[in-house]
């Protein structure tokens, strides 16, 4: 299966295996994830 995940802008295609562990994450789809800030860096949402 193949995922699009979008950072902001920029869209990434992911590849996903086909195991349990990637049905147990593809269940959980869509997932919208809110990274912190570290280090003073930036900070994004990621949309699975």
């Amino acid at each position: 299966m193949k995922l699009k995940i979008t950072i902001g802008q920029t869209v990434l295609t992911a590849t996903m295996y086909d195991n349990p562990t990637a049905a147990d994450f593809i269940a959980l789809l869509p997932l919208t994830l809110t990274l912190q800030d570290y280090a003073a860096d930036k900070r994004c949402t990621c949309r699975i």
